[in-house]
């Protein structure tokens, strides 16, 4: 199961092929992730294979086995106001200020404090 783990399976059998779609979320979805809905319920979603990117992959699948729910927000990193975050120098500066607790860069878990 991957990110689209909480969609009807008529849906996902339809999207074989599709590496990111917008879709009508089901009522668990808004319910148990409803970040990840828009106000008219849509979702976009992103379907990550093992086979082309595993690290990805598996960070959603152990994700999903320690939360029970197999969905990773994407979003933009910035702070409101501010411009999008382009370089780990600008991210840690946005941790520092930020509600944040970590970061994760490349292969390193930065923490704050």
């Amino acid at each position: 199961m991957g990110v689209m783990g909480m969609l009807h399976a008529s849906t996902l059998n339809s999207l074989k092929n599709v590496k990111v779609v917008a879709v009508t979320g089901t009522e668990k979805m808004v319910k148990e992730d409803p970040t990840t809905t828009f106000i008219d319920k849509s979702v976009r979603v992103q379907d990550v294979k093992k086979g082309i990117n595993p690290e990805f992959h598996s960070l959603i699948s152990n994700f999903g086995n320690t939360s029970g729910t197999p969905v990773l927000l994407n979003t933009s990193f910035n702070r409101s106001g501010q411009a999008i975050v382009h370089t780990p120098e600008q991210a840690l500066h946005d941790l520092k200020f930020s509600g944040l607790d970590c970061l994760v860069l490349e292969n390193y878990l930065v923490k704050k404090g």
